[in-house]
């Protein structure tokens, strides 16, 4: 179990993990995030321990937007999307990251990882002004998720399926204070709202494997 990376008060919608939010398959997100609208002076913190081992930067709209992927040891990945001012220790990250450019969010490794302990501060503000949302997807890289069993899912996802195969619903592994507060808000997308690949099917008799 972990605790979220915001503080879900702030939040007005979640959005779930595991949908397509866009036009086609190619907008699939294994990841979900939360909104916050206009005003995006939100902490974002270390859920739980990991080493941050990958980042990107990219511009949305003329808008400086960062994102970073972290590890724990015991295989259970984190993204974190749509950063826009970073904490001290992240900030340093920066300059290992080539130079931005509008929405090309590719990442880059980035050497020698960095480690961060539950709690430690990442960002100070997330999005754009206009629009605080940011993303936050967690990972199982240890073993596939029961969306992935589905041949005609493994056919349409195997373009990210280090991504789509491994996206847990990361709503139903918040502490219970956390996911009481998560499940009841509205979905984010206005298509899909909580329609989810990953949430509402069999949680795993075995936890994730993060405390």
């Amino acid at each position: 179990m972990f605790d979220s990376p915001v503080d879900l008060t702030k939040a007005y919608a979640v959005l779930y993990p595991g949908q397509i939010r866009g036009n086609s398959i190619k907008d699939y997100k294994a990841h979900g995030g939360f909104l916050f609208g206009s005003g995006n002076s939100v902490e974002v913190r270390m859920p739980f321990d990991g080493y941050i081992y990958q980042g990107a930067r990219f511009l949305q709209k003329g808008v400086i937007q960062y994102g970073f992927d972290a590890i724990s040891e015991c295989g259970i990945m984190q993204r974190f999307g749509h950063l826009y001012e970073l904490s001290p220790k992240v900030e340093k990250l920066v300059a290992l990251l080539p130079e931005p450019k509008e929405m090309d969010s590719r990442t880059t490794v980035l050497r020698p990882f960095v480690f961060l302990k539950k709690g430690e501060l990442i960002a100070t503000k997330t999005g754009v002004p206009e629009n605080g949302g940011m993303d936050w997807g967690v990972m199982d890289l240890r073993k596939e998720n029961e969306a992935s069993k589905d041949p005609a899912f493994r056919e349409a996802h195997v373009f990210q399926r280090w991504y789509d195969y491994h996206g847990i619903c990361w709503l139903d592994y918040l502490s219970e204070k956390d996911q009481a507060l998560a499940k009841a808000l509205p979905g984010g997308d206005g298509k899909m709202g909580k329609t989810s690949d990953y949430c509402g099917r069999v949680k795993p008799v075995a936890d994730v494997g993060v405390e």
